[in-house]
């Protein structure tokens, strides 16, 4: 996937010395920064089943109202 994105100021001069290492483009030196935190990341969620139905919950910081389900079962996916 090809993205862009902007960086700060300050971010950009911190790269550019680490992007003038022969063979190090600035593309690769945003990929190693980006992906580095990414790929030690380990997974905070834990899979929990609600005892009463059985079904698998999955929590993202707030409850849902039934308007957002609506919603989301009357898109296409």
């Amino acid at each position: 996937m090809r993205t862009s994105f902007d960086l700060p100021d300050g971010t950009q001069r911190n790269a550019e010395p680490r992007a003038a290492v022969p063979e190090e483009s600035m593309p690769a030196t945003s990929l190693k920064s980006t992906t580095a935190p990414l790929d030690q990341a380990k997974p905070t969620s834990t899979l929990e089943v609600d005892q009463e139905t059985g079904l698998h919950l999955l929590r993202i910081g707030r409850p849902i109202i039934a308007e957002e389900v609506g919603r989301f079962l009357a898109e296409d996916h």
